[in-house]
């Protein structure tokens, strides 16, 4: 069922490792002079598609300068169709470039930054080896008995990386407010960076909790005061954490919903539940008869020999539940983390690691990708590093002209679409209250007509009494007549 529940959140395996090596084509030797500089599009050869989206592109090039490899973000800006989206570029320039002036292990920076004719160019480090969101996703297809969705080992390892980036993020006065499994990515050694800083708040006063008003993020991460509408400060990157922590353990998210309205419901709402299947069983008699090693759910070529599992669970007493409990806290000024990173470090859960290996970099990674080179792509979707290849930095611009134009005329097309959905409504609308109104003035007329009848009625039933009454009368005046008549 865990399985099924993060998969069915999943594209289809989009984006899932190959089972080898794949190495896109170099170009010709001679592209590396040595002597180039890094503001132009030419100033790079291509190899191949990393991914793209709507308005973007991302590519890995080989700098002609120093003939490393790099990963270039390409950008239309006409493309920008609204305030938003440019706030959004422009505040990743600015802190791609503030983080280029002092960088830190754990976020990732521009090397270069620079403008062509139509696009903005980042160019970053190429970080080979996946997201988390496909690391987790890997961990889970190979996993054959119910227990841990990763080792506890590696979920300490990254979650500790997360709280040295948010860490640094919040001492340069920034709030991420994006975190999620698909902006964490990993390097070759294994060690994790945070990407995509989109919906980052600058110039913020993080020490004193300064609140702001939400950009953006992922619904299933949000914070129960982003989720009310309510401005957001640093206690809302710290239960991001706790989301992402709890899903490399469990293997999904905390609180689920059919729609937007319910899993909103269930975020502000909820008690902080862990399945009873999530522990791992030390006792290889409990594997099946005659299996392998490599049945065990980490026995997989990216994950290297079988490690053994020490019996656990997360509950709300472990110190990973623990440590997950408190960064979902409901009420922000109590959640784990909200006053300093600090905080996190000092946790049971994460004390035990040598924090200045981390720090330093030193510390070996549990988990560290296959790679075959430093070009080997086999983290990245097919379906695009399999395209067919541009020859030069320029054609990828072109390339997301392209796409800008597919993306507009689709919108186009859904914005007809809506219009003339919309007209249909209203269409069915006033029939029906055309309908409405029919009926209104046939009801009137018929308690019109009952009104008459009864009147009518009525009338009738006076006059008969009206009638009866007088015959009375007459009779009785007849009677005294004839009285009369016979006294005389």
């Amino acid at each position: 069922e865990a399985k099924k529940l993060r998969l069915a959140s999943k594209a289809s395996g989009e984006g899932l490792r190959d089972s080898g090596a794949v190495i896109p084509p170099e170009p010709d030797a001679s592209v590396v002079d040595g002597r180039r500089s890094c503001c132009a599009p030419s100033d790079f050869a291509i190899l191949c598609m990393l991914g793209k989206g709507a308005f973007g592109r991302v590519a890995l090039m080989r700098w002609r300068g120093d003939g490393r490899p790099y990963a270039m973000k390409t950008v239309r800006l006409d493309s920008l169709a609204t305030d938003k989206m440019a706030i959004e570029l422009v505040t990743e320039r600015r802190v791609l470039t503030e983080l280029s002036e002092a960088p830190h292990a754990r976020l990732a920076y521009a090397r270069c930054c620079f403008r062509s004719a139509k696009h903005l160019h980042f160019v970053m480090e190429f970080l080979q080896g996946g997201s988390l969101a496909r690391l987790l996703d890997e961990a889970i297809q190979h996993q054959t008995q119910p227990g841990l969705a990763l080792p506890e080992p590696i979920v300490r390892y990254y979650a500790a990386q997360l709280v040295l980036a948010l860490g640094a993020l919040h001492s340069r006065g920034m709030l991420y407010l994006d975190l999620k499994l698909e902006n964490v990515i990993l390097n070759a050694r294994g060690d994790a960076k945070l990407v995509d800083f989109g919906f980052v708040r600058c110039d913020v006063d993080v020490g004193r909790l300064q609140a702001v008003k939400r950009a953006g993020g992922t619904r299933c991460y949000l914070a129960p005061e982003a989720i009310l509408g309510l401005p957001v400060s640093a206690p809302c990157d710290w239960w991001a954490l706790g989301v992402l922590v709890y899903e490399l353990l469990v293997g999904y998210g905390p609180f689920r919903g059919d729609n937007d309205k319910a899993l909103g419901a269930a975020i502000c709402n909820s008690r902080l539940r862990f399945p009873r299947h999530c522990k791992e069983d030390d006792e290889d008699e409990d594997l099946p008869a005659g299996a392998p090693a490599a049945a065990s759910p980490f026995a997989s070529p990216s994950f290297g020999p079988p490690r053994p599992s020490s019996a656990s669970s997360v509950t709300s007493n472990s110190s990973d539940g623990d440590f997950v409990r408190k960064l979902l806290t409901k009420k922000a000024e109590a959640r784990l983390g909200t006053r300093g990173a600090d905080e996190c470090r000092a946790h049971p859960f994460l004390r035990s690691l040598d924090w200045a290996a981390l720090e330093a970099g030193t510390l070996e990674s549990p988990y560290v990708p296959v790679l075959s080179g430093e070009t080997d792509v086999r983290y990245f979707a097919r379906k695009f590093t399999s395209c067919s290849t541009p020859t030069s930095a320029s054609e990828v611009g072109a390339g997301v002209e392209s796409d800008v134009v597919v993306a507009q005329a689709e919108a186009a097309q859904a914005a007809a679409a809506r219009k003339a959905e919309l007209k249909e409504q209203e269409r069915k609308l006033a029939e029906h209250a055309e309908a409405e109104a029919k009926a209104a003035l046939a009801a009137k007329a018929a308690a019109a007509s009952l009104a008459a009848t009864a009147a009518k009625d009525a009338a009738v039933e006076l006059a008969t009494d009206a009638a009866s009454e007088a015959a009375k009368k007459l009779r009785a005046s007849q009677k005294k007549l004839r009285q009369a008549t016979e006294l005389l």
